[in-house]
């Protein structure tokens, strides 16, 4: 290994607390724990992040710092490569900090913001949903107040006629040009997901994620086939009938979280097969750093293209009550990314 090629590895755990708890079907403690991977090569040095979250679809935390911990001190970018590609599988967040922080580290030697790395005409800015949680006329009226005009709400916390009742009384004040995106985490069986889209189909609701809590390709194609209403798929395409989900694309999107998909490139990857087979494609983000976020924002930037109007799920950053550096600038329900090289940012 000659002295130019040679990559220092650094890790540096990290703790940060949430402002309010997280909504979901899936309990989440209170704090998001992970680990910032740095590479130094020379003067320059490449960031990644590795906050697994299993309910997302990742390894659990003893797995990833356990493969962390095994991860060579002192290699070259083709080993580190051929490291994340093995630990892609069953330990994908990991993988996501190691392709990251090469990925970032290349683009900073090159002086080139990743986005542009990913696809030459990325745009320098992406629409974001805002996030209220779960249903309640205080927190949707707080993100409307924030100017955003899609907004996710998460379901499957209560029975659903109930959260069905309640959506019907909440988008009867909602502005004309407003459209919620519900997320219900596997909360269902097909006989209730299908009378819980019968009870919306009238209300101003632009997708659904996750409806199934078994997500089989024939039920989810009936679904979908029955309704109007976008339905997803997230969590789902990380089960062991995920890449027979992916084939059969049995719904009109996905939604892809670069830390369960092993990063930006893997990650572009799957969009584009899922693309050419018609399906729309959200970027998430799993509550990790800014540092993941300003990945997660640079991919959805390369996609922004394609499908220029989507609003993607990364305005999550206020969230977290402490961060590791400034997240993505946020206005007018949109993420502006910064100009300089690699991820923007530096932790």
């Amino acid at each position: 290994m000659s002295p130019s090629s040679r990559l220092w590895l650094r890790l540096h755990p990290y703790r940060l607390a949430l402002r309010n708890p997280w909504p979901a079907a899936h309990a989440m403690p209170g704090e998001r724990r992970g680990w910032l991977l740095e590479l130094e090569q020379g003067e320059d040095c490449g960031w990644g992040d590795c906050a697994p979250l299993p309910a997302a679809g990742t390894e659990d935390p003893a797995a990833a710092g356990q493969a962390l911990d095994a991860l060579p001190r002192e290699s070259d970018a083709a080993t580190l490569t051929r490291w994340a590609d093995r630990l892609l599988t069953a330990q994908p967040a990991v993988a996501c900090a190691l392709h990251t922080a090469l990925l970032d580290l290349q683009c900073r030697q090159q002086r080139l913001p990743m986005r542009k790395r990913l696809h030459v005409e990325a745009s320098d800015q992406v629409p974001v949903n805002g996030v209220a949680g779960a249903l309640s006329e205080a927190a949707l009226q707080q993100v409307l107040d924030a100017g955003y005009r899609q907004i996710k709400c998460k379901l499957g916390l209560v029975p659903w006629q109930q959260e069905a009742r309640l959506l019907e009384r909440l988008c009867s004040s909602l502005p004309g040009d407003v459209l919620l995106r519900l997320d219900a985490n596997r909360a269902w069986s097909a006989d209730e997901a299908r009378q819980f889209l019968h009870a919306i189909e009238g209300l101003p609701i632009e997708s659904l994620e996750e409806p199934l809590r078994d997500p089989h390709p024939e039920r989810l194609a009936e679904l979908q086939a029955g309704t109007r209403i976008e339905l997803a798929l997230d969590e789902s395409l990380r089960l062991p009938e995920g890449p027979r989900l992916l084939s059969a694309a049995p719904v009109r999107r996905l939604v892809l979280k670069p830390m369960a998909h092993g990063g930006p490139v893997k990650t572009l990857a799957l969009a584009r097969q899922a693309q050419t087979r018609g399906l729309r494609v959200v970027i998430s983000s799993t509550l990790e750093s800014s540092i993941g976020l300003h990945a997660a924002a640079q991919l959805a930037a390369a996609l922004g293209p394609t499908d220029p109007d989507l609003a993607h799920g990364l305005a999550t950053a206020d969230w977290l009550a402490t961060d590791l550096a400034p997240p993505p600038r946020l206005q007018d329900g949109r993420l502006w990314l910064d100009p300089r090289p690699g991820l923007g940012v530096t932790p």
